[in-house]
């Protein structure tokens, strides 16, 4: 059961679910119903498809599908490694087969995601904003979804935080939709390009 006591069947709490699940994956942002409402576990879900994000080739934010994918078959390799070291296993997506370096990019990747992640929410959490609001905002900004839980689920609006809570999820918006790579890869590229025209007015 999605929600307790709301009077609807089956039929409509399926499609209201069915309907949240696509909406988070494909970033479309569009609600049908409360997710603050639902089930400590049917939260938990949404938030890990918002979390996902939409498919490879997509504009959307996220963490993507394809490397979720690819995570869990390399932590299930891993594991393997551990029980029999002699065992060479590949890491797949489908049926096309990870390359080693590319892996050692997507873990990267999923570090860095992390990273960014907690200071968002550290952000938001100092801009007033509760550690439920912090967490699932920042997951949901970086995803570029839009609703999240506690003051940011749907029908609350970006209203209901601070100023403070509402300037930590700029950066977050703007790393979600154009990817956390390039911005930074471009940061770093400014920051030696400033260093370099220090290095020339002193000499």
């Amino acid at each position: 059961m999605l929600t307790a006591d709301t009077g609807q069947g089956f039929t409509e709490l399926l499609t209201d679910a069915t309907f949240s699940v696509v909406s988070t994956l494909s970033t479309t942002g569009f609600w049908v119903a409360d997710w603050g409402t639902w089930s400590n576990g049917a939260q938990a879900l949404i938030m890990v498809a918002i979390g996902i994000g939409s498919m490879s080739g997509s504009i959307g934010g996220g963490f993507r599908v394809a490397r979720a994918m690819a995570l869990t078959t390399y932590a299930r390799r891993e594991v393997v490694r551990q029980l029999r070291p002699s065992v060479v296993v590949a890491v797949k997506v489908g049926r096309q087969v990870v390359d080693d370096r590319l892996m050692d990019r997507i873990v990267g990747y999923q570090i860095l995601y992390l990273f960014i992640g907690g200071l968002g929410a550290l952000g938001l959490a100092l801009g007033g904003a509760s550690v439920m609001t912090a967490l699932t905002g920042t997951v949901s900004a970086l995803s570029t979804v839009g609703p999240a839980l506690g003051q940011l689920a749907p029908g609350g609006g970006v209203d209901s935080l601070d100023p403070g809570g509402r300037l930590a999820l700029i950066p977050l918006m703007i790393l979600g939709r154009l990817e956390l790579a390039p911005v930074l890869v471009g940061l770093a590229a400014l920051a030696r390009a400033g260093r370099r025209a220090r290095e020339d007015t002193r000499s």
